[in-house]
């Protein structure tokens, strides 16, 4: 289970923000960093801030690579909801891995920078070699599909030609190929 306890210190004598005992951080409002990913840094963002998240999984989980994936999961969502980022949950879709992530107060310009902080996030503690796509909004909650990279060009090909994600993650066999494409 995520544990909060003591993730964040306030040095209000100092001034400064930290992690779990990483470098200062600063709390800005979110609409600066929408304003920041809208110029053009979203990916830029997004790795450093998944770099970060997967140094604090590595130094809480250890092993990431063998530990249960509901465990790294779970640790993972705590990570996003305590950086103020949303609430993420799991589904599946066929074979496919899909994240939720409910209430981010990025709105519509979190894709990049999301896609970007989970595919840096889950590379750096060891979950192979992967990528991650964005299935876009509806309502609260954005999807990001989680998997292999070839299976992500075909993926992001047929989602410009306007087919239903759905559908295309519903086709996908166990082993990640899809079904003709």
């Amino acid at each position: 289970m995520f544990d909060a306890q003591g993730a964040v210190t306030f040095d209000l004598s100092r001034g400064l923000v930290r992690l779990r005992g990483e470098s200062p951080q600063v709390l800005i409002p979110a609409d600066l960093l929408v304003a920041a990913c809208e110029g053009g840094a979203a990916d830029q963002l997004g790795a450093r801030m998944g770099t970060s998240l997967a140094t604090r999984l590595r130094e809480r989980l250890g092993d990431t690579v063998n530990q249960p994936h509901e465990v790294v999961f779970e640790q993972l969502a705590g990570e996003l909801a305590l950086a103020g980022l949303g609430a993420l949950r799991l589904e599946r879709w066929g074979a496919a891995v899909v994240f939720v992530l409910g209430a981010c107060p990025l709105g519509r310009c979190s894709e990049i920078f999301v896609e970007a902080l989970l595919v840096t996030t889950l590379v750096e503690i060891g979950q192979r070699e992967l990528a991650v796509v964005s299935l876009g909004r509806s309502g609260d909650d954005s999807r990001y599909a989680v998997l292999a990279p070839t299976v992500a060009t075909q993926l992001r090909r047929k989602l410009e030609v306007g087919e239903a994600w759905h559908a295309l993650l519903a086709g996908l066999r166990p082993d990640g190929d899809s079904h003709g494409a």
